[in-house]
């Protein structure tokens, strides 16, 4: 895939966007790739192709990296 450290990176800055402007939030897991979820991870990627079938592709890779971040930033820091 072409875009896909584009895809990464995109996922990685919208958690660490949400969790600086909401971090009481990173009490709850990142949404599964659905509904209003994934409709937010297809606009981060949305000026990469025209092509339907890619933009979902990239968009599913969106989310997993914003969850993954999202992991990150929640979990208790290491004494």
């Amino acid at each position: 895939m072409w875009f896909g450290g584009i895809a990464c990176a995109r996922g990685i800055h919208w958690a660490e966007d949400i969790a600086r402007r909401q971090p009481a939030l990173l009490n709850r897991p990142w949404p599964p790739h659905a509904g209003r979820a994934a409709a937010l991870a297809r606009t981060k990627i949305d000026d990469l192709t025209d092509d339907p079938q890619v933009l979902e592709r990239l968009a599913v890779h969106v989310a997993q990296y914003a969850g993954r971040r999202w992991s990150e930033l929640a979990a208790p820091a290491a004494p």
